[in-house]
């Protein structure tokens, strides 16, 4: 039997059937284009919507963290100028003291002129010494606790860590090339 010829089993495309394949064919690429553009668009703009947040919620906490420096350094403006005061005034005890001081050497040479006693005259010289240097000793302790606490404001406002935007945008800068390769790096 090999002369006999096999038939295929496949029957052939009627014409009007080839031709059908053929007006659709056109419309299923134009489709296949547009679906592929969308997806492409789509991801872009996902991704740029992402970094708009992104960039949002940065610019956010960057104005949070200069708000809060600028709180800090009132406080430590008002610290010192707190401290200053203080200073001041204590200064200005401080000239009142010698003040007095020179008024009671003053005295007690008048004292000594008209024969008081050389004891009374210590006594109160002694007393005067404490108590200039108590006072003394209260305004140092004063400044010194004023002194700690804008050490420890100044160090605090050290150790914010600063925030650099423009770094950071341009670390996380999107390619000019296609958005495909940076939505494949996230």
């Amino acid at each position: 039997m090999p002369n006999r010829v096999e038939k295929s089993r496949s029957k052939p495309r009627s014409t009007q059937s080839r031709h059908s394949h053929a007006d659709f064919a056109w419309l299923l690429r134009v489709v296949a284009s547009v679906l592929i553009v969308v997806y492409w668009v789509g991801g872009a703009t996902v991704h740029s919507s992402r970094c708009r947040l992104e960039l949002k919620r940065l610019e956010h906490q960057e104005e949070l963290a200069e708000e809060a420096l600028i709180a800090q350094q009132k406080k430590l403006n008002k610290l010192l100028a707190e401290q200053q005061r203080r200073r001041d005034k204590a200064l200005a005890r401080l000239l009142r003291l010698r003040k007095l001081r020179r008024m009671l050497r003053d005295r007690r040479v008048e004292m000594v002129n008209r024969g008081l006693n050389a004891e009374e005259i210590e006594e109160s010289d002694r007393r005067e010494e404490e108590e200039r240097q108590a006072e003394l000793n209260r305004v140092q302790r004063k400044e010194a606790q004023l002194l700690h606490k804008v050490q420890a404001i100044d160090n605090a406002v050290a150790d914010f860590p600063s925030f650099d935007l423009s770094a950071f945008l341009a670390s996380n800068e999107i390619p000019s090339g296609s958005s495909r390769n940076v939505q494949g790096s996230q």
